[in-house]
């Protein structure tokens, strides 16, 4: 890993998670800024980290400014006006305590609502964990609050029929319904699904998420054409 992500970091936290939403808050685009720049940087692509940045961030948002602190955690889940407030939140714990205390102590509590900002949270927390798993770094940690933020101010939980029972994988997702109306981002189309099948059962998680990517790459052949 090469210190240029950690200064891409610093560059790309002056922006918010998301750009092109509206004044109600529905979803925009991602900022997959800081995600492309994790792998561009480990993967040691023959790309100028700051010439693609330079290009990247002319069509981003900036990160909406500070309200009032969270004092209630619970409450705040999923209000995406909170987004600063859990942001300085994460920060401060991360100051206070290792990054893997607080990942351990908040990835159950935000793990119901992962589909938010369309799975992006949980990807972004996924690329920061790999970079502070080299070594830590005041930019890395705030990369990890920032996906944190950004994965509770956008949390939310998907709708499960409880008269199903769990089943493998891939019957799943057979089993979710298909959406008629497929207009608008992501997340206005996960916001019209009213049941989906419960999670497959088992006490093996590795396997478990093999299988599940295995069944959702076979649907994707199926379904993305």
């Amino acid at each position: 890993m090469t210190t240029g992500i950690h200064e891409a970091y610093a560059r790309v936290h002056r922006y918010g998670p998301e750009f092109g939403g509206d004044e109600e808050g529905n979803h925009g685009m991602t900022n997959h800024g800081p995600m492309a720049a994790e792998v561009i940087a480990r993967r040691g692509l023959d790309i100028d980290l700051d010439r693609w940045l330079d290009r990247y961030v002319r069509r981003l948002d900036e990160r909406p400014p500070a309200g009032d602190p969270i004092t209630d955690w619970r409450a705040a889940l999923g209000d995406h006006r909170r987004l600063p407030a859990w942001t300085d939140l994460f920060a401060r714990e991360l100051h206070e305590r290792s990054w893997t205390d607080v990942l351990a102590q908040w990835w159950p509590r935000l793990l119901p609502g992962m589909v938010a900002g369309s799975t992006h949270g949980v990807i972004r927390v996924g690329h920061a964990v790999r970079t502070l798993r080299t070594g830590d770094s005041e930019p890395a940690l705030d990369e990890l609050a920032n996906g944190l933020a950004f994965w509770a101010a956008r949390y939310r939980p998907l709708p499960v029929s409880p008269r199903q029972t769990a089943t493998d994988p891939r019957t799943a997702l057979d089993r979710v319904p298909r959406l008629t109306d497929q207009t608008g981002f992501i997340a206005h189309r996960i916001g019209r699904l009213t049941a989906l099948p419960p999670r497959p059962a088992g006490d093996d998680p590795i396997r478990q998420l093999t299988d599940l990517v295995d069944a959702a790459t076979r649907a994707y052949l199926v379904y993305a054409i």
